[in-house]
């Protein structure tokens, strides 16, 4: 008798099992579909683009405060005279009662006061300095790909890759927007034969275009890689550094290798 119980809550625990993990797995083959990003930190007209859009869409709220502006212009390949195009926040003087752009070794902070954003939205929109490498370049990727409409967000908003989101699209002048494509899955202990004794929760498997954006679905995937490439960039700017010297140092070792192998050819060559 006590094998049989146990037998029977072993299949109860498999069965719980099986039904959390059909739902992970409905979202993780969502998120495959979106595909990953071609991530070259070299190319400079990638790099450009996406710069220009986090500065038109994303800075309003999130600073990169480990970057400055001149810096960022010479990774990217821009000359001096150009860096002011990158440039769109600053401050009020009012003494001169004009606004005074930040100046081009300045760091790349938000016009937002920190302390007004906690005010205004509930908490700060952080620093994005680091995200891609916290998160990785797929996570930023598919995050900016996977917005869906849901009335029941404050935002109207919703995400596949970070569920309850309080970030609104604000992409979706370019995108578009999409309705989500939704297939139900059992919650828990649960005997599908009898669906009227189960709890259902809804899990979205994938997206559907309801309003068209001004870029198409091609031109928008681009400019996310775009984006993405830049905050990648970000993230580690030494990578650039790294990449260039990373040819010299993989010479150097294979000439050392070749010396110190002569080298002992020539100590042991008279030992028997």
């Amino acid at each position: 008798m006590r094998k049989i119980v146990t037998l029977l809550a072993s299949c109860l625990m498999l069965m719980t099992a099986a039904n959390a993990q059909s739902s992970e797995e409905l979202t993780a083959q969502a998120l495959k579909k979106l595909g990953n990003p071609q991530i070259n930190v070299s190319n400079h007209e990638s790099m450009q683009s996406g710069a220009r859009l986090y500065m038109d869409y994303c800075l309003a709220c999130h600073s990169l405060e480990f970057q400055r502006y001149n810096i960022t212009a010479r990774d990217m390949g821009l000359q001096e005279e150009d860096i002011q195009k990158l440039i769109n926040t600053g401050s009020y003087d009012p003494r001169e009662a004009e606004f005074i752009r930040s100046k081009d070794g300045d760091l790349i902070y938000t016009a937002m006061d920190r302390r007004d954003a906690q005010v205004w939205l509930g908490v700060a929109p952080p620093d994005l300095s680091t995200i891609a490498r916290a998160k990785g370049p797929d996570y930023v990727f598919k995050y900016l790909l996977s917005f869906y409409e849901d009335e029941s967000r404050p935002t109207g908003m919703n995400n596949i890759a970070f569920p309850n989101a309080g970030m609104p699209h604000v992409l979706a002048e370019l995108q578009g927007t999409n309705k989500p494509v939704i297939q139900q899955v059992a919650i828990g202990e649960c005997d599908l034969e009898k669906p009227e004794a189960c709890q259902f929760e809804d899990v979205v498997v994938g997206l559907e275009k309801v309003q068209d954006g001004a870029m198409t679905d091609l031109e928008y995937r681009k400019a996310v890689n775009d984006l993405t490439t830049f905050l990648t960039y970000v993230a580690e700017p030494a990578q650039l550094e790294r990449a260039k010297y990373g040819p010299w140092v993989l010479g150097f070792l294979v000439i050392f290798t070749i010396l110190a192998y002569a080298l002992n050819r020539e100590y042991w060559k008279d030992v028997k």
